[in-house]
């Protein structure tokens, strides 16, 4: 089973926000990030630019003007 690592890249910097992850989905405008023990960790703002499978990396990026966006795309 693939258990990914994820970055985010903001402000011209990387950096690793969550481990172990195996299942990622938007609720209400926000990315809930699931690991393995089924801990949950959400992140505003954010959209998912790369999904890495050989090197089990899920990249995230921060834009300007992501929320309205985000809720549309649910509705």
């Amino acid at each position: 089973m693939c258990e990914f690592t994820v970055s985010l890249k903001e402000g011209g910097q990387e950096k690793v926000v969550a481990k172990d992850i195996v299942r990622a989905t938007y609720v209400g405008g926000r990315l809930v990030l699931i690991d393995v023990l089924g801990t949950k960790r959400s992140l505003e703002n954010v959209i998912i630019s790369e999904i890495d499978v050989g090197s089990e990396k899920l990249r995230l990026v921060r834009p300007n003007a992501l929320t309205d966006v985000i809720g549309f795309v649910e509705e």
